[in-house]
């Protein structure tokens, strides 16, 4: 009896269930080292032109495209990335108004204001979850802007006094998800606010004052890791 027992056990031990095994996780996307890329997208914002008699334009809409390059590096532990970026872009976000008055002199006049290239120098800070990373940003932006007369009823003043370029600095903030959708490249989607006060920019027999606020920029971007 006990060794047709002890023949037997073999048998009701492989019908016994075998307990599955979890499946590993997935591996942690490495996201460590440099980076050179692309950008493009559009960019919002709100404009205004006061002369120090404290005539005004009001706020206007400006619109337009962006394109531009990206430099970057990332570290990692983790889950955990953060990294410096920076990129330089061409842009045109340009709006007009028409002030009665006119840009500062003259009997009207259609103002204009134009973003025509910014800079920024951030920093990044993100969650890596598979092959996918969402991510904040932080830090500077510098931006060139144009304004001025676009024409005048009754021009008062050379067409170069009636216009400048100006270039203004400031804190710049957003948000952003990329995912590493090939060996050595990924694809972003970057949101980034800022707002600029008001400058001299140009005079038309006074100085004319330049406000360049509440830019939205929306981006996307292709990013080559090495």
């Amino acid at each position: 009896m006990i060794a047709v027992a002890f023949l037997a056990s073999p048998a009701l031990a492989a019908d016994l269930p075998v307990k599955a095994k979890a499946p590993p996780p997935p591996p942690i996307t490495p996201w460590a080292g440099f980076y050179i890329g692309g950008t493009a997208g559009g960019g919002w914002a709100t404009s205004s032109q006061t002369d120090i008699f404290g005539v005004s334009t009001k706020d206007y809409h400006q619109s337009g495209f962006l394109g531009g390059g990206t430099i970057g590096y990332n570290w990692q532990i983790q889950n955990l990335v953060w990294g410096a970026e920076a990129d330089i872009s061409w842009s045109h976000v340009n709006g007009s108004a028409t002030l009665p008055g006119t840009c500062g002199a003259g009997n009207g006049s259609v103002c204009f204001t134009n973003m025509q290239w910014f800079t920024t120098e951030r920093g990044r800070m993100g969650w890596a979850m598979d092959n996918w990373l969402v991510y904040g940003t932080v830090g500077v932006i510098g931006a060139n802007i144009k304004s001025g007369q676009i024409s005048c009823a009754t021009p008062l003043v050379g067409a170069q006094a009636s216009c400048g370029t100006i270039t203004e600095w400031s804190a710049v903030g957003g948000a952003g998800v990329e995912v590493m959708f090939a060996p050595h490249w990924s694809g972003k989607l970057e949101y980034l606010y800022t707002s600029f006060g008001s400058k001299q920019a140009y005079t038309v027999f006074v100085p004319v004052l330049t406000k360049e606020a509440n830019v939205s920029i929306l981006r996307a971007g292709i990013n080559y890791h090495f």
